[in-house]
């Protein structure tokens, strides 16, 4: 009887994390679409990205290296991806947000072109994916492979 109660909590837990990462909540304030300025400097790696997870992720990234020698993630104005609440932007080791990884923030839009800082002195090459987490639920919506 425990046993059963246990598997119906963990169901009951799990159904309510994937739920979470399919509904907009009145609270989030999370864009729809952006469009900010180009990242000025040197493309040193690019990324395409595929869904993940039955949630849809299109579109193209790249990272930068600008004047000053640090490094930004651009998702292109071609990015688009589900609509979520708790979706954050990782650079990842993997496909999915695994060790090492960094996240770089919240998502700013669920499309449109949009920058994230990578922290002064990361080195890039230990990175492989760009990935589309949503946190709550510890599930990728997309990843992106950095070529």
């Amino acid at each position: 009887m425990r046993y059963i109660f246990f598997v119906l909590s963990i169901s009951v837990l799990l159904t309510s994390l994937l739920m979470f990462c399919t509904a907009k909540s009145d609270g989030d304030t999370t864009a729809s679409s952006a469009n900010e300025e180009a990242v000025q400097g040197t493309t040193v790696k690019t990324a395409t990205f595929t869904s993940a997870n039955g949630y849809t992720t299109s579109g193209t990234a790249k990272i930068v290296q600008k004047p000053d020698g640090n490094h930004a993630l651009s998702l292109n104005t071609d990015f688009k991806t589900s609509n979520s609440p708790g979706l954050n932007v990782y650079l990842s080791s993997g496909s999915s947000v695994s060790s090492p990884s960094q996240n770089l923030g919240a998502i700013k839009a669920f499309s449109g072109r949009q920058n994230y800082d990578i922290k002064a002195g990361t080195d890039i090459n230990q990175y492989s994916h760009v990935v589309i987490h949503c946190t709550p639920a510890n599930l990728a919506f997309g990843s992106a492979l950095l070529k």
